[in-house]
């Protein structure tokens, strides 16, 4: 990945208009408007039952809104399902990992690889072995370094299942940036994570931004939200209810009522 020129960033990479969601008549998410610019790092907030993770699902193409549309690069995406939003660099990981449990470690990063050489019948005869060596080799190259940066490379060949639970949600965030994301929706990335890693995965995150990845993560650790995110969207009952800076969102009436609440 290489660095967003100076003009592209702050620029909109996606807009969200009146998103609406209903679960069994109860209304999740009333009439949400978010704009993400480019090349930025928003957390997306609020208490518990606030609609935030509806919301990722929303934009990740999980789920249809009942109303509302989402704009993608300056094209409507709202009826795209997820694997195609996929394709074009709108990439997510869960709110609960979701590993492949009888894959390896290694496998699990590596199958995430988009446009290998082989991912279609014809190519499977049709691609010169030279190339599909090359193409296998950057991408166990790449696969090894991300391990060894989180100091998982032992696990390489370790069935996913066997993992604990904050390495698995390494896992998937390692797996979310093999996938080559332009837009990165994380929901609840640190959760489980062993407080001396987080710091670790929230360079990563810094990394990543100024590498050009847009980045929309839902985290519940408040903190960690005021030193990493550029700017944070406020949720509470389905709405939106404040959009600014961690700072800001603290002194604000209506925040501190939700989160009070909730």
């Amino acid at each position: 990945m290489s660095a967003l020129p100076a003009e592209a960033v702050g620029r909109p990479i996606l807009s969200a208009r009146s998103l609406s969601h209903s679960f069994q008549a109860v209304r999740v998410v009333d009439g949400v408007s978010i704009d993400i610019d480019e090349g930025r790092l928003y957390g997306l907030i609020g208490p518990n039952g606030a609609g935030k993770s509806t919301v990722m699902n929303i934009l990740a193409g999980a789920q249809k809104p009942i109303g509302g549309t989402t704009h993608y690069g300056g094209v409507d995406i709202t009826r795209w399902p997820a694997y195609r939003r996929a394709r074009h660099g709108v990439i997510r990981t869960f709110q609960l990992s979701n590993e492949f449990a009888r894959l390896t470690v290694l496998e699990n990063l590596l199958v995430a690889v988009p446009n290998q050489p082989g991912d279609t019948f014809r190519e499977v005869f049709t691609t010169p072995r030279r190339r599909w060596n090359r193409r296998q080799g950057e991408s166990l190259d790449r696969a090894r370094a991300l391990l060894a940066r989180f100091n998982m490379e032992a696990k390489a060949d370790d069935y996913a299942s066997d993992l604990s639970g904050g390495q698995k949600r390494i896992l998937e965030i390692l797996r979310a940036v093999m996938a080559q994301p332009r837009l990165l929706l994380l929901d609840e990335p640190l959760a489980g994570i062993h407080p001396r890693i987080i710091e670790s995965v929230c360079d990563y995150l810094r990394e990543l931004r100024r590498e050009g990845v847009t980045i929309l993560m839902i985290e519940h650790e408040l903190e960690v939200v005021e030193t990493l995110c550029d700017a944070v969207v406020v949720m509470a009952s389905g709405i939106v209810i404040f959009r600014g800076s961690m700072t800001e969102a603290r002194q604000r009436r209506e925040v501190i009522d939700a989160y009070v609440a909730g």
